[in-house]
């Protein structure tokens, strides 16, 4: 599946945007250009060249051990081939046609046809509550992080597809690490279900549990599991022989299975079959040449030879534009995702597992498609480099004058300055805390152009200048994939979202000053400051006591140790807790044990902070200490009380579920 938010690459192995995603990449329109000749029809030939070339270039830059690649035009399989190595052990190379690799969130583009299927029986209906397919269960009735348990309106099949239920988003235990280890499909949704933070249809904020949650309702109405129904309505019919959403793969198919790596110490490391607990969302395994046929059928409306898995006009209202988080972006189609590059408009979709990335991508108008995928976990790197390669040689644009900030641009930029995070985000659990990591900050320049980077410590600076009321382009060379930035302003004038024209999957809110990166970072790094010198101080007057055989009260030693402790223990529960969440693959494939034992780290914090403010009085009235560590403990009560605070805005001192 896409796996979007992630850490930026100082706490994570692998960097998703920008995020994150982050990952996602959507690629965009060049403002200041126009296009040129189209090089069309391809030519096999030609696409060969070009695929070898990039492909050889990218295995090396990014460390990718192996490759595959179909491109279909005009109703035909144009060119397919693989690259590199589907097992190096074994020096097992990628065949196109034979090499199985995982495409990640490209499988719901699966589930949503099925959706379609079933909306053209009229066995589904996309504007009906989903509650009303659910019996084990029910979506709650109202907005659960909200005072007062605001009503909202009923999730329907549309948002899910659109990926505007309201959701929050939950990253952990999207893997598993074995077969034994994955629940049932309806517990996971149950165990698992994010908290609805926004009324549905608002917003977009890309939904793995939005698209489990279909696929569970394919199974709900059909009978039979949705793997069955997409193998038998889908997979037969597009003689996609080689492919399947079943875990672990068939006996017929694993022994074709490419193995995913990850690059780490100058070498390639080997790692098992992923096993994806929410698996509509992302469970598929299959070919470059499976995959071809799958763009044929949507390329051609629904029509794969003499087969159809659409009619006509459901697969042209699958393509049509649903949502949009404002007219000025590019939205969800049915599903697919809507973006334009160098003059061209594309449905597309990516997918990430943790070792797999793959890139699929339809020109309707072109009637070309292009598929790729890498079974590296640095693959998301070389898709990204991949779209704009296509784009930039296929369909070239000509350049045209960087466009001259207007004389009211420093205001305009000043406006919209500020910290904005992802819609697509947690509000309810410990996760939370990954939100200081991946805001998207807006800095004004005096001559009244923006400075945009992600993340903390700021990731890809990119510049942008105004074109249109709140309307920005990147000035960049290469100019942002991720197209103009748009803002929007509230009633009173002030700007409250912040849409990019080729990134539908996710809106950004702003933030409060007091949610922003830079200051919430300051504070606790100053506590741990605080905390270790304190450690370190306590130390030191222990060794002298015990050097010196002083005698202290038990009301003054309860007060000591207390404020020793807890110093120690806030130093010791960040630094865990840091190293723990940097492990992305050990978070992804759900929370461990001792995790769930760390967490009870804040509840101490903060047990010992009650206990330093109940003894505070005794301290001064019986003066324990000399004026200075009396002054010492005073502050430091403050500062504990600061860092409880500062765990209990974040989501830190809850147990997790």
């Amino acid at each position: 599946m896409i796996v979007f938010r992630k850490l930026p690459r100082q706490l994570c192995p692998s960097v998703c945007l920008f995020l994150l995603l982050f990952t996602l990449i959507p690629v965009s329109p060049l403002f200041a250009a126009s296009p040129t000749q189209a090089k069309l029809p391809l030519q096999a030939a030609e696409v060969e060249a070009f695929w070898d070339g990039l492909l050889s270039a990218q295995m090396e830059a990014y460390n990718v051990p192996g490759a595959t690649v179909a491109v279909v035009q005009d109703g035909k399989l144009l060119f397919a081939k693989g690259y590199g190595y589907a097992d190096i052990a074994a020096q097992k190379s990628v065949v196109a046609e034979q090499t199985i690799f995982r495409p990640g969130s490209i499988s719901k583009l699966f589930i949503w046809t099925a959706v379609m299927q079933l909306v053209e029986q009229g066995k589904l209906d996309l504007s009906a509550d989903v509650n009303s397919y659910l019996k084990a269960f029910q979506i709650p009735s109202t907005l659960q992080l909200s005072q007062g348990g605001v009503p909202a309106a009923p999730i329907t099949l549309a948002h899910l597809l659109t990926h505007t239920p309201g959701f929050e988003d939950r990253g952990d235990g999207l893997f598993r690490r074995s077969v034994e280890d994955l629940l049932p499909l309806e517990q996971y949704l149950i165990d698992h279900m994010p908290a609805r933070v926004r009324q549905p249809g608002t917003l977009t904020a890309y939904s793995n549990y939005g698209t489990a949650l279909a696929g569970y309702i394919i199974s709900q109405v059909t009978g039979m599991p949705y793997e069955q129904y997409i193998e038998e309505q889908i997979l037969q019919p597009l003689q996609m022989k080689h492919s399947s959403f079943r875990q672990p793969l068939p006996d017929a198919l694993a022994g074709e299975m490419a193995t995913g790596y990850v690059y780490s110490g100058g070498q390639q490391e080997p790692r098992p079959f992923e096993i994806v607990q929410a698996s509509p969302a992302g469970a598929l395994s299959t070919t470059a040449t499976d995959i071809a046929n799958f763009m044929i059928a949507h390329l051609q409306n629904g029509r794969f030879g003499d087969k159809r898995i659409l009619s006509e006009a459901t697969a042209q209202l699958m393509h049509q534009q649903s949502f949009t988080n404002d007219p000025q972006v590019n939205g969800f189609a049915h599903g697919f995702i809507e973006a334009t590059f160098n003059g061209q408009q594309l449905i597309w979709h990516a997918g990430d597992t943790l070792y797999f990335h793959s890139i699929l991508m339809l020109l309707p108008a072109q009637n070309i498609g292009f598929f790729v995928s890498y079974n590296g976990a640095n693959g998301s790197s070389a898709y990204m480099n991949t779209a704009r390669a296509i784009f930039d040689h296929y369909f070239p644009m000509s350049a045209t004058p960087r466009p001259t900030p207007a004389a009211d641009a420093p205001t305009h930029a000043q406006q919209v300055a500020g910290s904005y995070l992802m819609a697509r985000s947690n509000q309810s659990n410990a996760e939370k805390i990954i939100n200081l990591f991946q805001l998207m900050n807006v800095q004004p320049t005096a001559n009244g152009e923006l400075l945009v980077s992600t993340g903390t410590p700021a990731q890809a600076i990119q510049r942008y200048v105004e074109i249109a009321p709140l309307v920005y382009a990147s000035v960049d060379t290469p100019p942002s994939i991720f197209g103009n930035l748009v803002f929007r302003a509230d009633e009173q004038g002030q700007i409250t979202q912040l849409f990019q024209s080729n990134n539908p999957t996710t809106a950004y809110l702003k933030v409060p000053w007091y949610a922003a990166s830079g200051l919430n970072l300051s504070i606790v790094l100053g506590c741990l400051l605080f905390f270790l010198v304190t450690v370190i101080g306590g130390l030191v007057a222990l060794w002298i006591r015990w050097r010196y055989r002083e005698e202290r009260t038990w009301l003054a030693q309860i007060a000591a140790w207390s404020a020793g402790l807890m110093s120690l223990i806030s130093v010791v529960f960040v630094v865990v807790f840091v190293a723990a969440v940097s492990n992305l693959e050990a978070i992804m494939f759900g929370i461990p044990d001792w995790f769930r034992v760390l967490m009870a780290g804040p509840w101490l914090v903060l047990l010992l902070v009650a206990v330093m403010l109940v003894l505070m009085p005794v301290v001064w009235q019986r003066r324990f200490w000399s004026l200075p560590r009396r002054l010492h403990y005073t502050l430091l009560l403050l500062v504990g009380g600061t860092f409880v605070w500062w765990l209990y805005s974040w989501n830190l001192l809850i147990l997790p579920a």
